[in-house]
């Protein structure tokens, strides 16, 4: 290849530096001469093999007779560069092979070079032929003899490449930037142990004012002094920042402080990165209050779950075992009753039977009180003035409780009232009074009892008992507080758990009872309790428009007997063995039924002879309802009262729209069977 450049290329242009530089060598001795003449051609040839092998462009620029600037000589690099062979170029002008606008900006480079007489460099693009490229120059004047600038020797670099990846470079780092600085997390940098840099979203974060705040502190500056674990903010920042600069990234939890001094936990990613030489940390910081809030609402949503759960499982208990205790005392009370019946009023017996019969109504009691567990306790449901159900219980809770406590009442005017079972309304006050008055034992001290209509919103519901979703509204809220003892944790825990009690002796049901109750009426319990400063009971009702409607009127009953053919229907022996003869004890004709199968097959055999069915709602085989229904098809006008061991309104809300003649809750009285009677016997 040598060969062949030095064949296109004028020997005058390719070989004059070297040539008059050794007629300028002194002639005194010849062998002196010769052996420069040999030093200066080793001297051209190494010259030679550096223009023709350099990967940089190489090029003598002379002045033509005419002023104008032309190629003398170039090397293989400016010749691929130029993209056309030396012979077609050497010796001609600039314009006259390149187009005017690449030729006249290098025309006054080259002449600002030779009339300042120093080396300038400058950067260029030029496209001639092979796309755009961008060449870094260098030229140097040269002097001839006398002392005048006359050519010139340039060097020019291709620099395009490494523009496009200083050009690349800048813009990753453009878009690093960017991302830096609009990311929804907080971004900062790290250099040694120092904050150097941080975008918008750290500044905001930590309540700053602007970054000058934050650069140049150490991460525990912006910490509390301890983290949770325990281990001072600054020995443990240290040592993750070691250990990350280590492993070149880590990953863990912090608790950061706003500058406002509030705390704030937040999860942290270091990642070690190559800055000017060195590594210093990316930071990243993802703040996860709500995170944590979500979480805590979560397993507040668990406990919730789990509190309904064991509610629910322990209410189907206590209905189921109150059911069944109802049947026996239906039978033990029946039979109390139809003694009594048959019995002179005058007989030593009459005492003994009616304190039977008290006990029997107690029991009842005990039922009902493991109905209202189970949230299916409700039975006469009307409009109630809880002020006033309060007042009338003053003088009632004042006897209840410790003759140490002194009981006030703190009653808000103008309540509106409320749905709810008098009974167990009652029975609500009663429990929370007889709990405040037990946690001030034999101390003295406060019961308030405390009335009022609040507006209670979503997440004030979801923090109260029971487990169930309320809505969020006006309710009407009766707080009793006390300056008893007050409650730790755990004991708050188990505090609605049947039979629970830190009393030496248990008084049954209690509290649960009492969540129950509210359960039923969908209310609410909001509890606050510290050991050492008395705790605080606050349940809250539905608010109803309208005012408590009047007292019932009592019953009137009437002595003349009743007359009939009546179908009793119950799956337990015990009743039809009981209610049966009482029946009949009253003038009725009974026919007996074990089921609803029985029961409906007697029916059609004979539908137009029965006059009224007296018929359980729970029974295998066939309930209550689905008899009734078939016996409906067969007749539609027959007459029913419905019996049951739950409630009334819990037994007939299947039968809404039906036309029950009547409701008996099991245990019954043969005054209230007669009553329930003469009213079926009424509508006919």
């Amino acid at each position: 290849m040598r060969g062949d450049l030095r064949a296109s290329m004028p020997r005058r242009a390719t070989r004059f530096p070297l040539s008059r530089l050794l007629r300028a060598v002194p002639r005194r001795d010849v062998e002196t001469r010769k052996a420069a003449e040999a030093a200066w051609r080793d001297t051209e040839e190494r010259y030679l093999g550096l223009f023709l092998n350099s990967p940089d462009a190489i090029f003598w620029i002379g002045v033509s007779q005419d002023g104008s600037f032309i190629l003398e000589s170039i090397n293989p690099a400016q010749e691929a560069a130029l993209g056309r062979p030396g012979h077609e170029i050497l010796g001609k002008p600039l314009d006259a092979w390149l187009p005017r606008e690449v030729a006249d900006p290098l025309n006054a480079n080259y002449r600002r070079c030779l009339e300042t007489g120093h080396p300038i460099t400058y950067e260029e693009s030029a496209d001639i032929g092979q796309g755009p490229r961008i060449y870094q120059t260098l030229l140097v004047p040269i002097r001839n003899p006398q002392g005048r600038f006359h050519r010139i020797v340039g060097i020019s670099t291709d620099i395009t490449d490494r523009r496009r990846s200083e050009e690349e470079l800048l813009e990753r780092e453009r878009l690093f930037r960017l991302l830096f600085e609009r990311s929804g997390d907080a971004n900062l940098l790290i250099d040694g142990s120092c904050f150097v840099d941080c975008n918008q979203a750290t500044v905001d974060l930590l309540g700053a004012a602007s970054k000058a705040q934050i650069l140049g502190m150490h991460p525990s500056e912006l910490s509390p002094p301890c983290q949770p674990d325990g281990r001072p903010s600054k020995d443990k920042a240290d040592d993750i920042l070691a250990l990350a600069y280590r492993l070149g990234s880590y990953h863990f939890e912090w608790v950061h402080r706003r500058l406002d001094g509030t705390d704030f936990p937040v999860e942290v990613l270091l990642t070690a990165v190559p800055w000017k030489g060195k590594q210093i940390l990316h930071t990243t910081w993802r703040d996860r209050t709500e995170a944590r809030r979500a979480e805590e609402q979560r397993r507040h949503l668990e406990a919730q779950f789990q509190q309904a759960q064991k509610l629910e499982s322990l209410g189907v208990l206590a209905g189921g075992i109150a059911h069944d205790f109802n049947n026996l005392l239906t039978a033990i009370l029946g039979n109390l009753n139809l003694a009594q019946f048959n019995l002179n009023p005058e007989s030593p017996a009459a005492p003994f039977l009616e304190n039977a019969e008290r006990t029997v109504l107690k029991a009842s009691d005990l039922t009902k009180q493991m109905l209202a567990y189970s949230g299916k306790g409700r039975f006469v449901v009307k409009l109630h003035d809880v002020n006033a159900v309060v007042g009338e219980m003053a003088h009632l809770l004042q006897v209840s409780i410790s003759k140490k406590a002194v009981l006030r009442l703190h009653l808000a005017k103008g309540l509106p009232p409320i749905e709810a079972d008098g009974a167990q309304l009652q029975q609500v006050v009663m429990n929370l009074v007889t709990n405040a008055s037990e946690a001030l034992g034999d101390q003295e001290g406060t019961i308030a009892i405390t009335t009022g209509l609040a507006e209670l919103d979503a997440d004030y519901i979801a923090s109260t008992f029971p487990a169930q979703p309320l809505p969020p509204g006006r309710y009407i809220t009766l707080e009793v507080s006390d300056t008893g003892q007050g409650m730790s944790p755990d004991v708050l825990a188990r505090i609605f758990d049947p039979f629970f009690t830190t009393k030496p002796t248990g008084r049954g049901l209690g509290l649960s009872a009492m969540l129950g109750i509210l359960r039923g009426h969908q209310a609410g319990l909001k509890i606050y309790s510290e050991v050492g400063r008395g705790s605080s009971f606050k349940a809250f009702f539905p608010a109803a428009p309208g005012h408590a409607g009047p007292a019932e009127p009592s019953e009137t009953h009437e002595a003349t007997p009743l007359a009939g053919r009546i179908l009793l229907v119950d799956d337990e022996a015990v009743i039809l063995d009981t209610i049966g003869p009482a029946l009949e004890a009253l003038g009725l004709q009974v026919v007996l039924a074990n089921d609803g199968i029985e029961a409906v097959e007697q029916f059609r055999a004979d539908p137009g002879g029965f006059d009224l069915v007296l018929m359980d709602l729970t029974m295998p085989r066939m309930d209550g309802r689905e008899a009734f229904q078939l016996m409906r098809r067969t007749r539609p006008d027959v007459r029913v009262i419905l019996s049951s061991g739950y409630n009334e309104q819990e037994s007939i809300q299947a039968f809404a729209g039906k036309d029950l003649s009547g409701f008996l809750q099991k245990p019954y009285t043969l005054q209230a069977l007669r009553t329930a009677l003469r009213n079926a016997f009424r509508e006919g």
